[in-house]
Order: structure tokens, then sequence, then C-alpha cells
């Protein structure tokens, strides 16, 4: 196999997909306030940056859970002369909510959800291909580094929580 076109973005939204399956299932998202964990405002995933150095890209409101894809750096060549190859993808999370201590109790959701920790999650995957949804030949993601933090510079009405993770690509490259 070689290169996948585009991999950042297949990996973005396998990430993505994946948060948004288990924040349906811990009951962030329901449409119901008493499903909601502490009744809370419903969660939005956005896949696109929610905070900028200039200022905000949307009206971030409570409730917005936005996954970024950083930069990722260069391939690494796992195997003497076999094709096993592994990139890493530095994803952040943006976690904004009402109270400091709804925003902690989501942030420490998406964490967990990460991590492997919550029932039904795992913290390795497929990569799914973004255009038929089908898994990747060859593709696996790892979940590592997972750290929560609280920004301390936030200049913003609402708490705000960042979840950083470092999804590592597992995948055969052929190179010529």
């Amino acid at each position: 196999m070689t290169w996948l076109r585009h991999a950042g973005r297949h990996v973005h939204h396998t990430a993505a997909n994946y948060l948004r399956t288990q924040l349906d299932d811990l009951g962030w998202t329901s449409d119901t306030v008493a499903d909601r964990p502490f009744g809370s405002t419903k969660v939005t995933l956005w896949t696109k940056p929610a905070v900028l150095e200039d200022g905000l890209v949307d009206k971030v409101t409570a409730g917005v859970v936005a996954i970024t894809l950083g930069n990722e750096p260069y391939t690494e060549l796992q195997e003497m002369g076999g094709p096993l190859t592994t990139q890493e993808y530095p994803l952040f999370v943006d976690v904004f909510h009402d109270t400091e201590e709804t925003t902690l109790a989501l942030a420490t959701d998406v964490r967990d959800i990460f991590m492997g920790r919550l029932p039904g999650t795992q913290p390795f995957l497929d990569v799914i291909n973004q255009v038929d949804q089908a898994a990747v030949p060859g593709w696996k993601m790892e979940f590592e580094d997972i750290e929560r933090i609280r920004p301390t510079n936030a200049k913003i009405a609402l708490h705000w929580q960042v979840v950083k993770v470092t999804a590592t690509t597992f995948f055969p490259e052929e190179r010529y």
C-alpha cells in the first residue's frame, strides 16, 4: 500500500465520529434534559477550530466541543527493511460549558473516552475512509499522550478545558 491521500482528514474525522458516538452513548448529546449528565446543556460537536489567537471563529456557546487536527510531524519507518510506518496526528478537543464542574466532567469523559476507560470505548481504532466509510486496509490508530488541561488565558465568559490527544497511526508504506 502507498500513502493514503489526505490521511490527516481521514484520521481527524475517524476520531471525531468515534467521539460523537461515545458522547451520544453517555447522554451528553441527548435532546432530553433529564437524560443528560447533571441536566446540563446539550453538547454539539464541531470538527473545526473553536478558538483562534485573533478571537472566535464562530460564536462559542455552552455545550460546544470542538475537535481540531494539529500539525503532524513526518512519518517514521518502524521496521528495518519492512513497510511498517507510523504517523502522529495531534488532536485538540476544546470543551466549553456553563459551569466549571460540568466542563470538568465533560472534559474528563472526553479524556476517558480516548483512554478506553469507559464501557464501549477503546484506545485503538481502524482508520475509516471518509469517502466510502470503509476501514482503510492496514491502517490502525492508537490514542496516546492524552492530557486534560485548563487554559489560564481564557478571555471568554464560558468555562473551558482542552483535551490533547495524539492519534498515532500504523500502516504499511512502500517507498520507491
